[in-house]
């Protein structure tokens, strides 16, 4: 039986990663600069100085878990609380859309994980003026960037034998540009929100699940889990 010299095949694997490691991190920055400002283009409809106000859903409930309570900082209409069925579709032009009108308070029903982070983090900063909506879908697809481009490059880099780089340039191309990010970029809302933070929130765990199955040391395996 004959084996394959390990030294040959480990330095076909990584020779690009010895050669120039940090030639590959600075192009790997350089990458993530250029798609942020690509996204900031969108964000901004192209003027870059100036940002979309889509509305501050998420504030509302931030504010409320910040004054202790469930329910968000938005008050129904008092007529709508005097109705006997305030429910009814005929009262529609009372009601304050996307919310939920529960006990004399108005819920959010989108995902809370959202408002909680902007809770934590104006809390953290000492911000009192409200964040937009527009500011989570930019946040979380620039979260969602980085978290993807860590785990291609780490699929890529355990590759047997290791992919072209232009394949690898390709796929993060790909997954940092394509359909339906210009959109969520272009419409800022409170339903894109809720979508870019589930998404940004699923391709953290799915790098954080390779890196904690790929470790062979238990302590980084532990750590990554």
């Amino acid at each position: 039986m004959t084996h394959e010299p390990a030294s040959g095949r480990d330095s076909q694997v990584s020779a690009p990663q010895r050669r120039s490691p940090w030639r590959a991190r600075a192009g790997w920055g350089l990458f993530l600069l250029v798609v942020i400002g690509y996204y900031w283009f969108f964000y901004t409809t192209g003027r870059f100085s100036s940002w979309p106000d889509w509305g501050n859903f998420y504030d509302t409930q931030a504010e409320g878990f910040r004054a202790g309570h469930l329910y968000t900082t938005v008050q129904p209409n008092p007529r709508l609380l005097l109705l006997p069925n305030p429910y009814d579709y005929a009262n529609q032009q009372l009601w304050v859309w996307d919310y939920s009108l529960y006990r004399g308070h108005l819920y959010l029903y989108w995902g809370l994980t959202p408002a909680a982070l902007l809770a934590l983090v104006k809390g953290l900063l000492g911000l009192r003026a409200p964040v937009g909506d527009s500011w989570l879908v930019l946040t979380f697809l620039c979260v969602r960037l980085l978290a993807g481009s860590l785990l291609l490059r780490e699929l890529a880099r355990r590759f047997t034998p290791a992919p072209p780089r232009w394949a690898l340039w390709s796929a993060l191309l790909l997954f940092a540009l394509a359909h339906p990010t210009p959109f969520l970029l272009a419409r800022p809302a409170i339903y894109e929100a809720a979508l870019t933070g589930g998404a940004a929130f699923l391709v953290c765990a799915y790098y954080f699940a390779f890196r904690w199955l790929s470790e062979a040391a238990a302590g980084e395996r532990l750590a990554w889990l």
